[in-house]
C-alpha cells in the first residue's frame, strides 16, 4: 500500500484488492504498509471489512511496516488493536516481493 487512502474511491479499490487477495485461498496475507501515510475513515472501514472476511476464510493478515504516525491514526479509532502488525523485516514471502520487485494489487 502506498500514499494515502483518503477518498471513497480509494477505499473501494482497497476493499476490492483485499477481497481478491483473500479469495486466492492462502492461509496468510502480508500487506506492506511501509509507504502508506494515511487512511481515512472509509479506508479504515475497508481494512475492518477485510479483517472480517479473512477471519471467515480462516486467513491471517499481517500488516507490515506501519509508521508510528499511521499507528497513531489507526489507534485513535481502535482499529489498530484488531490488526496483526509486524515490522516489515518480519515479512516471509518470496524474495522478489521482499525486494519490492512485485506489486500484486495496485489502486
Amino acid at each position: 500500500m502506498r500514499g494515502t487512502c483518503s477518498t471513497a474511491e480509494e477505499a473501494q479499490c482497497l476493499q476490492e484488492a483485499l477481497t481478491k487477495a483473500i479469495a486466492r485461498g492462502s492461509d496468510t496475507l502480508w500487506v506492506d504498509c511501509q509507504q502508506l501515510r494515511s487512511v481515512s475513515y472509509e479506508g479504515q472501514q475497508a481494512i475492518f471489512q477485510a479483517e472480517q472476511q479473512a477471519r471467515l476464510a480462516h486467513l491471517i493478515i499481517y500488516w507490515c511496516g506501519m509508521s508510528s504516525a499511521l499507528i497513531q491514526e489507526l489507534s485513535a479509532t481502535g482499529l489498530y488493536l484488531l490488526l496483526r502488525s509486524l515490522p516489515a523485516t518480519r515479512y516471509q514471502g518470496p524474495e522478489h516481493v521482499r525486494q519490492g520487485k512485485a506489486t500484486v494489487f495496485e489502486c
